[in-house]
């Protein structure tokens, strides 16, 4: 009896090719919203590994949600944003996953990805002028 296997040989190096956030169109104010971040990846990926997803420094100001693959380049994590918050140029880091070759990721990421701000606005000052 022969037993067949296959080999998958992969010389790719995996890497994001895109990243989104976007916010759900019906919340202009996204305290307490959910947000979503789309990770494609330049090359199939075995979905049965979770990535792990580092946003470099808003912690804790966010809660991280649930992720899915729509499909076998593309992972989408959710997130819940806290309320009085501002940071601006958030980074984001991708590791752990791996390709269908079970190639295991080096980390990649891009800078200033996106921002938050939901702090109100306050007053600075206030004048009076007599006429």
């Amino acid at each position: 009896m022969k037993i067949k296997k296959t080999l998958i040989v992969s010389l790719i190096l995996t890497v994001l090719i895109g990243l989104v956030v976007a916010q759900p169109a019906e919340s202009p104010s996204i305290v307490g919203k959910i947000f979503y971040l789309t990770i494609t990846f330049n090359e199939p990926m075995d979905t049965a590994i979770i990535p792990v997803i580092t946003l470099l420094n808003p912690t804790p100001v966010v809660t991280f949600g649930e992720s899915v693959w729509t499909n076998d380049m593309t992972f989408v994590q959710n997130y819940t944003v806290g309320d009085d918050i501002e940071i601006s140029n958030i980074d984001v880091e991708c590791s752990g996953a791996k390709d269908v070759a079970g190639n295991i990721m080096v980390p990649d990421g891009r800078l200033d990805v996106f921002s938050i701000d939901t702090k109100p606005p306050i007053m600075t000052g206030i004048g009076c002028s007599s006429n």
